[in-house]
Formats: C-alpha cells, structure tokens, sequence
C-alpha cells in the first residue's frame, strides 16, 4: 500500500504539463508580437495572459488566453498559434506570456506600435487611440 499513493503521483505528473523555467521563454525560438489593428484599438486595452502547451515538431498544440476583452485575446491567441514557434525538446511543456495593449497620446488614424519587454515574459504595445471619423482631420 505505501507505493500506491507514489504511483498516483507519478500518473498524475506525467499527465500534466510541465511548466517551463522563466515562463518558458527558453523554450521559444521565435515569435511574432500580435498586432494592436484599428478592431482591437477600438476595444480599448488591457492585459491579455497566455499559456501556450508546446505540442509536436514545435508547433502550438494549444493556446489558451485570458484577461482583456474578446478581440484582444484572439490577437494573441492568433499570433502565439500562426507567428511562433517552439523548441522541439520543449514538447509538453507550457509557455506563459503576458502581453498589455495601452492606448497613449492624441488620437490617429494610423498605428505605429511601441514595444516594450518586461522580463521574464511581459510585452507592452503602446499605440495611440483611434481617430473616430467625425474627428478626422482634412
């Protein structure tokens, strides 16, 4: 009997992800910022965090974000599944970013996006607010 509860822990750590070091950026070779686009200005900010499990051949074999709104969270889930990828030998592991979209200055129609890392993990994009049409300047 006093194996049992050994044996469970073992199944159950082995079924689970591994978290990897720092947030698991160790265990990326590229990735590509999301995009801050006119739709997710337009929804404001916030913070958008995402755990991506490293799947075969390092692809993402999932992604799941939280926080912000809906418009954000499928920029960064876009963008951590098509512009990334991952350490083969990182397979099973889990990645974490945290990713924060500010709107700062006067408002503009076009979007130049400032980039800020925080280590481990924490991107900041920084753009200005959108310019609504009846504000639009001639």
């Amino acid at each position: 009997m006093k194996g049992f509860p050994l044996l469970l822990f073992v199944v159950a750590a082995a079924g689970s992800p591994r978290p990897a070091a720092a947030g698991g950026l160790g265990c990326v070779k590229k990735v590509g910022l999301p995009s801050y686009s006119p739709a997710a200005r337009r929804s404001g900010g916030g913070s958008v965090t995402a755990r991506v499990r490293v799947g075969a051949g390092g692809a993402a074999a999932s992604v799941l974000a939280s926080g912000a709104n809906e418009v954000l969270r499928r920029e960064v889930e876009a963008s951590l599944k098509s512009d990334a990828s991952y350490l083969e030998s990182c397979e099973g592991q889990e990645v974490e970013f945290v990713f924060t979209f500010r709107l700062e200055g006067k408002a503009a129609d076009y979007w130049p996006v400032r980039t800020l890392f925080r280590p481990p993990n924490h991107f900041i994009l920084i753009a200005r607010p959108m310019e609504s049409k009846g504000d639009a300047r001639r």
